[in-house]
């Protein structure tokens, strides 16, 4: 006659395998799920995206074109040389015209950066 502590460790054994059961069925379906999402998205996901403009790409477009053409690198190449040369003869400038110089200079190096580029040859 079975004791009711044999009982318990039979229905323990008999839930612990169903937990792994349905753990192993879980993570079998997570895995099919993500394949299947993956490949639908590889085959038809670069015609679902780019059927459509969206509203901000011609604005984006026009800042890139003002922040990459001929008046934008003469504007970086002159705060590059200003700030420059305050930073290197401005003798006593405060701690307060240093960091604004720095961030002059910063932004015309992040200015000149695209025509770096485009000049080494890198897309």
């Amino acid at each position: 006659m079975p004791t009711s502590n044999s009982v318990f460790n039979r229905f323990r054994f008999n839930l612990n395998t169903l937990t792994k059961t349905a753990h192993k069925e879980a993570m079998r379906n997570l895995i099919r799920t993500t394949l299947r999402t993956g490949l639908f998205l590889s085959l038809f996901g670069a015609s679902l995206f780019a059927a459509a403009a969206l509203p901000w790409e011609t604005p984006l477009k026009t800042l890139q074109e003002s922040l990459t053409g001929p008046i934008a690198k003469s504007i970086g190449v002159i705060a590059m040389a200003v700030a420059g040369g305050m930073l290197a003869f401005g003798g006593e400038l405060g701690d307060f015209t240093k960091r604004i110089m720095m961030v002059v200079l910063a932004i015309a190096v992040m200015l000149l950066a695209s025509s770096f580029v485009t000049g080494l040859g890198l897309p």
